[in-house]
């Protein structure tokens, strides 16, 4: 379900519905809590909630968003990080 609600968020963010792009990552998020998901997932959580921060140019959401992935980011194993660090430095430029 969460990884729906991370396609959602990305579906809404390229139709230009910020707010609900913003939702269905919190959704993720919040799923990933719930289920005590690993840190690759919470990784692509805040990385949905950030991009859609960024869209609606909030950009100290954008900045909270970017560290929490970050943060997960760095909890990855050296062959997931291999894959995701591409998207952790989309996030940063």
């Amino acid at each position: 379900v969460e990884r729906a609600e991370y396609r959602l968020s990305q579906t809404y963010l390229k139709a230009g519905e910020l707010r609900k792009s913003l939702e269905h990552a919190q959704n993720c998020i919040e799923i990933c809590k719930e289920n005590s998901a690993p840190a690759l997932e919470l990784f692509f959580g805040y990385e949905a909630q950030a991009l859609a921060e960024k869209a609606q140019e909030n950009n100290a959401g954008f900045d909270i968003s970017v560290r929490l992935a970050e943060e997960h980011f760095n909890k990855l194993s050296d062959s997931d990080k291999t894959w995701c660090e591409k998207s952790l430095i989309k996030l940063k430029k």
